[in-house]
């Protein structure tokens, strides 16, 4: 009976299950920059759509860097967000040292209000990490955002 009832809601929590939103933003060995949106720049080029709403149904998008870089460095994210409806945010930079995990947090999360004054979160970290791999989580907990714009750069 046990069984049962382990695989009938094992089986109902897959139909429930809802994919995060993903972009992968690759750095090529040599390159320290990586982004997405309208940037003249052509390193990582992938434009954010429609798609890119984060929403009741998908309430955190997450992108990943791959960096090949081999040396211990400092990050400055920034990211863009706008409010489609009553939108709030939390926003994490992670990384890790291998693709599969573990990921760690750097610095804490920050806080998206949804405001007009309040579009851009930026992080900017001061401690050399050797992670390869870096992923930015931005969480919905209100209403509906979109990301628009982001930024991710390497100081070796």
């Amino acid at each position: 009976m046990k069984k049962i009832l382990f695989l009938t809601m094992f089986f109902a929590g897959l139909l429930f299950t809802v994919e995060a939103q993903n972009k992968t933003v690759p750095i090529a060995v040599g390159n320290t920059y990586g982004f997405i949106g309208t940037t003249s720049s052509t390193i990582g080029v992938t434009n954010f759509t429609a798609a890119d709403t984060i929403a009741a149904g998908r309430t955190t998008y997450t992108i990943q860097i791959n960096s090949p870089q081999k040396s211990a460095a400092t990050q400055d994210v920034l990211i863009k967000l706008a409010n489609v409806a009553a939108g709030k945010a939390t926003v994490q930079l992670q990384g890790a040292k291998f693709l599969t995990g573990p990921y760690a947090n750097i610095e804490t999360a920050k806080t998206w209000n949804g405001t007009t004054a309040d579009t851009t979160i930026v992080y900017s970290t001061a401690t050399l990490n050797r992670y390869q791999y870096y992923r930015v989580v931005t969480t919905r907990t209100a209403g509906k955002s979109k990301l628009t714009g982001f930024e991710f750069k390497l100081y070796l």
